[in-house]
């Protein structure tokens, strides 16, 4: 229905998106809107939680970072507090290494590893 309304539609698009309508009968109208954000920048976690979580991971586990990310008022992009999961996914995204592979790196070993080592 509006199709027979309209003779055409212009859109240009900057830093805000221009919209101009000429309806059927001559009359003109220009509109202009925002441009929004998008989305991977609105999800994307603030580099200084990022920074506090791959700080964290040198004495804590997950589940304690979360709780100090909640602790200190942080929030992921929905507003919601951190849980495991959350903490993990970031790690994951950013590549920091977790709390294992930096013991690894150390000099650290499993419980079998120095077994082998000991010959028992």
């Amino acid at each position: 229905m509006l199709g027979l309304l309209i003779e055409d539609v212009t859109l240009l698009v900057d830093d805000e998106v221009n919209i101009h309508i000429r309806w059927r009968g001559g009359c003109t109208q220009s509109l202009s809107v925002t441009r929004p954000r998008p989305m991977s920048v609105i999800r994307k976690t603030p580099a200084q939680v990022v920074a506090l979580i791959n700080e964290l991971l040198e004495t804590a586990n997950d589940r304690q970072i979360a709780a100090r990310l909640n602790e200190l008022g942080h929030r992921n992009w929905r507003g919601e507090p951190f849980t495991l999961k959350k903490v993990m996914l970031v790690g994951r995204t950013y590549g920091l290494k977790s709390r294992y592979e930096r013991l690894r790196e150390s000099g650290m070993l499993t419980g079998e590893e120095v077994a082998q080592q000991l010959g028992v």
